[in-house]
């Protein structure tokens, strides 16, 4: 069997091939795509086909899938044997098309290679001259219909775009789409609320009503119109990466973002942020000193979900049931095991508030803080700031197990005038008192 000649040739200093640019590989783009579709070592699916296997495999059902109808057929117009096959008729290839493929034949039916002439019920389009659904194709499982509008490469003629243009709003900018997935430009012009921005979209997209616009959608971006920078200047401030003329407020790309208070950087999705979601380190939602109660616990046993055998000790508030707030750790990574949690509750939520802060205090001072704990979150990474180390913080040669072990730690560690600067040790007894004290003042529970 002859091969198909290669032109080869150089242009600026770059070997071509049959027209087409020879990449660091030695192929052309054309070449390099049948080797990844034809090679044995071609891309394999979930279901355990390449890209041609499976072509392969809906061709081949929707041939078996015609091959009934088409037994039926024979016996009803009672077609015989002949040269190349069954001998079909004019009268059964119409019946054929018109009751299984919604195709009406307009022409006469001359042989099974010849193209059919007529049109397509289903989008209303007559076939071009000698572009029509060949009789053979149709029994191999083939579409009767070429057009863009079931799905086809034939492309509709310019007036007929221009009429779908003017009845959805928009204006054609540059030249029509030779394809039907080939992009082309458009512009929003018409209709309530129109942005009057151009937007790229493809011909089958736009005619199928699969895309809107897509600058409105927020799918394209318009600099000056719908960028983040121009919607949410402030929010936009708060971004360090990406660039905030580049996403859309409605963008689920996982951003770097530096807050404009404290200087705490996390990372999150634009879109979360855009709905309201603010700096993890200056929120205070999380705890109300207007409740009617308040709890501080800990758990000594906590690991990430990411990192099971990495432990440390996690200490909280929370003005709910304490194991609601554990499963509430347990629903973004946090992993709290049952009977390691200890807990202090008392009808005044501020006291909580106060013990948590003189706890994270001592301990940041010891240098036992960690900052490099991270959880996940509906995809996005956060680290949890009430996380510390204490396999090395000791009470007479004993860990911390509980709440008791870590405010009694701490009141060993802390100096008197520390406890001033605080502002509870003279106004409030908690943390120059004997820990028998709690028993009378907060109610102790295990979880």
């Amino acid at each position: 069997m002859a091969t198909k000649e290669k032109n080869e040739y150089l242009k600026n200093g770059v070997l071509y091939r049959n027209d087409l640019r020879v990449g660091d590989d030695g192929m052309n783009h054309q070449e390099r795509s049948n080797k990844k579709l034809h090679s044995p070592g071609a891309a394999v699916g979930v279901d355990g086909l390449t890209a041609v296997q499976r072509g392969r495999a809906l061709q081949k059902a929707k041939k078996e899938k015609r091959a009934y109808p088409l037994q039926l057929l024979k016996k009803e117009f009672k077609l015989g044997k002949g040269r190349g096959g069954t001998a079909w008729t004019h009268q059964a290839v119409a019946a054929y098309m018109a009751r299984e493929m919604d195709f009406i034949v307009t022409g006469v039916y001359k042989n099974n290679r010849t193209p059919l002439e007529g049109f397509c019920l289903i989008c209303g389009e007559s076939t071009p001259e000698g572009k029509g659904p060949r009789w053979n194709d149709v029994t191999e499982g083939k579409s009767s219909c070429n057009s863009s509008a079931c799905g086809g490469n034939q492309m509709p003629p310019e007036q007929f775009m221009e009429a779908a243009f003017k009845e959805r709003g928009v204006e054609l900018v540059g030249a029509y789409p030779t394809g039907k997935d080939r992009k082309f430009w458009l512009r929003h012009i018409g209709g309530e609320g129109a942005c009057q921005q151009k937007y790229k979209t493809t011909w089958k997209g736009f005619y199928t009503l699969k895309y809107g616009c897509a600058v409105c959608s927020g799918q394209q971006i318009a600099v000056g119109y719908n960028d983040l920078a121009t919607v949410k200047p402030e929010l936009a401030a708060e971004m360090v990466f990406p660039d905030p003329t580049t996403v859309t407020a409605g963008s689920d790309t996982k951003a770097n973002w530096k807050c404009g208070d404290c200087n705490y950087e996390w990372s999150a999705k634009v879109t979360k942020r855009s709905s309201g979601n603010g700096c993890p380190e200056c929120s205070t939602s999380g705890y109300k000193l207007t409740a009617p109660a308040g709890s501080i616990y800990a758990s000594h046993k906590a690991s990430a979900e990411n990192r099971p055998r990495r432990f440390f000790a996690k200490v909280g508030i929370t003005n709910q049931y304490v194991p609601k707030r554990i499963q509430q750790h347990k629903n973004t990574g946090l992993i709290m095991p049952a009977e390691s949690v200890t807990s202090l509750t008392h009808w005044h939520p501020e006291l909580a508030y106060v013990l948590e802060k003189y706890i994270f205090k001592v301990m940041d001072e010891a240098e036992a803080m960690l900052d490099d704990v991270e959880l996940t979150v509906r995809g996005d990474v956060l680290k949890p700031k009430e996380v510390f180390v204490s396999r090395n913080k000791l009470i007479d040669g004993e860990k911390l197990q509980t709440i008791y072990d870590d405010l009694i730690w701490c009141q060993l560690n802390t100096e008197e005038e520390e406890l001033s600067l605080l502002g509870i040790a003279d106004e409030n007894s908690v943390c120059n008192c004997a820990v028998e004290f709690f028993d009378h003042l907060m109610v102790y529970e295990e979880h």
